[in-house]
């Protein structure tokens, strides 16, 4: 659990920081960017503004109300401020231009300036653009009835850098609250997409750490047998021997070859019960399914006299009918192995919540201590007390894989008539 956890805090951390430098990074870029972007589109919307306006009065002749009507319209609708020299003075410089207001705003001045340097420099020459002041400022040659003249354009740009300004005052405040919305997204993405996740590698770790475990203990059950079966089938082989040695070596054999043979049936069992195949889910009667199972299993208590008393609710369960035979199979089974020769064993079916399914038998208690143990894969409680039964300690982790499967509780207890194992099922 604590793994899982550290894991989910992992990823907190990683998701926290990558989106941390996503929006952070945002910002430095739009910081960086925004005003210089900004500032060239609205030089090329500029310069189109005032090309397709220059190109409406170039060569043409129009009065001064007609140009100031031009000039008036565009200074409402494009906040675009044209000042038109016609001709030029005596010194060289423009005449008094055409404007519109008074021609003592900053504006008027920027073009009268611009209007001057332009026919100074080469009035001849294409437009030119610059920027000044907080403003973009144009000037290019035209002919207004019939005389060279200068136009120049003036529109600000002032707004852009005081959203810059405005933008480095707010980047602490917006930080903070980026990183409080990216720790919150975190946390979600923590909580939502990596705590399953974590559980889903924790379970296939724990699916393979128990993989690993059986073929290890897989490999020595069958050691055992194999060393058996080989050794005297060298005898046999080797070494001369009466006829009557012969026959107990090749009995020997067998009975190897018989445990090894149960013993790999069980270990496909096993397999097949941590499959995953989904249960087929059906409505099943209790006495209906006890009932013939335990008819069945009298004939094998036969040898030893054991009765079996049945009491069982007239109970409905929806589960898979095959997974809890497996199940109640293999409680019958141990059971009947467990229970001395004239001994008892109880089958009952109760619900009390829950509906459970109870096999008790008569015979010596299961210590305490190896109660959790008993549904490993290959434990076997009598190899621990010092007595071997024969059996591979599969059956009941066979059993806890199949309840598993169908949602059931295994549990077992000791009782004072002996020992008594469950299932427990949703009604």
């Amino acid at each position: 659990m604590s793994s899982g956890r550290g894991a989910a805090w992992r990823v907190f951390v990683i998701s926290l920081a990558c989106l941390t430098l996503l929006v952070l990074g945002q910002l430095v870029f739009q910081r960086q960017y925004f005003g210089s972007s900004y500032t060239d589109q609205k030089r090329a919307d500029f310069d189109a503004t005032v090309t397709s306006f220059a190109g409406g009065i170039d060569n043409r002749v129009l009065s001064s109300e007609d140009l100031m009507t031009r000039i008036q319209a565009l200074d409402d609708d494009q906040q675009i401020f044209v000042a038109i020299a016609i001709g030029s003075n005596p010194k060289g410089g423009p005449s008094k231009p055409l404007m519109p207001g008074s021609g003592d705003s900053v504006q008027s001045q920027l073009a009268i300036d611009a209007a001057a340097v332009f026919l100074k420099q080469s009035p001849q020459a294409g437009p030119q653009t610059h920027e000044q002041d907080g403003f973009l400022v144009q000037a290019r040659s035209i002919t207004v009835n019939q005389e060279q003249s200068v136009l120049a354009a003036v529109t600000s740009i002032q707004p852009v850098s005081d959203a810059v300004a405005a933008l480095d005052r707010t980047i602490p405040f917006v930080l903070v609250i980026v990183v409080l919305v990216c720790a919150a997204l975190s946390l979600l993405v923590s909580r939502v997409v990596a705590r399953p996740l974590v559980r889903e590698i924790a379970a296939e770790r724990q699916l393979n750490e128990r993989q690993r475990a059986f073929i290890a203990n897989a490999s020595h059950e069958l050691k055992t047998p194999i060393s058996i079966i080989s050794g005297f089938s060298e005898d046999l082989t080797d070494h001369p021997m009466s006829e009557e040695q012969r026959q107990e070596h090749a009995a020997i054999i067998y009975d190897e070859a018989q445990r090894m043979s149960q013993l790999v049936k069980s270990m496909l069992d096993s397999a097949r019960a941590e499959q995953l195949v989904d249960p087929v889910w059906t409505d099943v009667s209790l006495p209906q399914f006890i009932v013939p199972m335990v008819a069945g299993f009298r004939a094998l208590m036969d040898p030893k006299s054991i009765s079996i008393d049945v009491d069982t609710d007239d109970l409905v369960v929806r589960t898979d009918e095959s997974m809890l035979y497996v199940v109640v199979a293999n409680f019958l089974s141990n059971a009947s192995f467990h229970t001395p020769a004239g001994g008892t064993i109880w089958v009952t079916a109760r619900r009390d919540g829950v509906v459970t399914i109870a096999v008790e038998n008569e015979g010596d208690p299961i210590p305490d201590e190896l109660l959790p143990r008993l549904w490993d894969s290959f434990f076997r409680a009598e190899a621990h007390r010092g007595r071997e039964d024969g059996r591979y300690g599969l059956g009941l982790s066979i059993a806890q894989a199949y309840a598993h499967r169908i949602g059931a509780t295994l549990g077992v207890e000791n009782t004072w008539r002996g020992v008594k194992f469950t299932v427990s099922l949703v009604a």
